[in-house]
């Protein structure tokens, strides 16, 4: 009797680990590039009013898959720091860890990023930096995909007209290091030559590609981790995330450069890694060149950015490629003038 107990908790537990599996294939997340419509009812005085207020505001959603609608609950926040504040509809947290939908539920907890203010400037920013993601996907596995939405609010007090507005969830990193055979992990102070060469070396080629210097190891600002599962004492890998102040996205209103660096504009590429031998450069580099066509194809092929925006990117994005064309090059950009502590 004891052994059919233990059988049917064993068939239990599989069945409800494939259906959450199911419930979130079903939203197919992150396979598909057309945006979800995602509808949320929450306190808008709350949300668009205190952005700097922690405190989670349970909501009513619902999500829009091709021809049905996935309805349930989730909790909210206000996230980032400087977005926060700045922007009229901030960074959004959504934790569906509280829905009564089985279908949301898996889901778990998910970052969205979405249009800072109102104006098409703004609307073509949010598309860049979604297709920097993209880009970053093409050149590694270990990042970070993304999905677009259409988010309307609404005030559940129906004090205050709804908002619209483009966004994109991010993955969850938990989600992004199992992808990979890795896991999460969180470290202070970590020098930045302490993780994985050959990934920060492509991390720190990737950052200079988009004009990103808004990023640091030790600071553990706009880097995550990530460490192999089976071998705890392997050096972490490096993950870049949030490129809102990146060249390549330019987004003039509020972007500015570091007065640390010395540069004018954003749009000035200061490489921040550290040097390099010239063999390693050299299968970074060609890496990245086997990639350009699959990048320009992303970038070109959109259907959100403008044909401004596209042309914008791919000229910044030719700079790189011509940077990076021989080895005379590298060596100034890489060694020459990478950083030494």
């Amino acid at each position: 009797m004891g052994k059919l107990i233990l059988l049917a908790s064993l068939l239990l537990t599989a069945f409800f680990a494939g259906a959450q599996s199911k419930a979130y294939d079903r939203l197919d997340m992150f396979e598909k590039e057309d945006p979800l419509e995602i509808n949320l009812k929450t306190d808008l005085k709350d949300i668009l009013g205190k952005k700097a207020n922690d405190r989670m505001l349970y909501s009513n959603i619902a999500v829009k898959i091709a021809d049905s609608t996935v309805q349930g609950s989730v909790n909210i926040r206000a996230r980032g720091k400087f977005r926060r504040n700045y922007c009229f509809v901030p960074p959004l947290k959504f934790d569906f860890d509280t829905s009564a939908s089985p279908s949301l539920k898996p889901l778990g907890s998910i970052d969205m990023t979405v249009q800072c203010k109102q104006g098409k400037d703004f609307e073509q920013w949010l598309f860049k930096e979604y297709t920097t993601y993209r880009i970053y996907n093409i050149i590694s596995e270990r990042s970070q995909r993304v999905r677009l939405a259409t988010l309307t609010m609404e005030d559940t007090e129906g004090k205050r007209r709804s908002v619209t507005v483009p966004g994109f969830f991010i993955e969850d990193f938990d989600v992004t290091s199992k992808r990979n055979a890795c896991k999460e992990i969180k470290l202070s102070r970590l020098l930045t030559e302490n993780t994985d060469r050959k990934s920060m070396t492509l991390v720190a080629m990737f950052e200079y590609m988009i004009g990103n210097t808004d990023w640091s190891i030790p600071a553990n600002h706009n880097i995550k981790l990530m460490q192999d599962s089976g071998n705890t004492s392997a050096k972490p890998y490096a993950v870049a995330y949030d490129f809102d102040y990146s060249g390549l996205v330019n987004a003039a209103d509020y972007a500015v450069p570091s007065d640390m660096l010395g540069t004018q504009s954003v749009t000035e590429r200061v490489y921040r890694g550290f040097p390099r031998e010239i063999g390693e450069l050299r299968e970074m580099a060609d890496h990245f060149i086997a990639k350009k066509v699959a990048i320009f194809a992303e970038i070109n092929g959109s259907k959100f950015l403008n044909d401004r925006s596209k042309k914008e990117m791919i000229n910044y994005i030719e700079e790189f490629y011509k940077e990076i064309a021989d080895d005379r090059k590298l060596k100034i950009l890489f060694i020459d003038n990478a950083r030494m502590n």
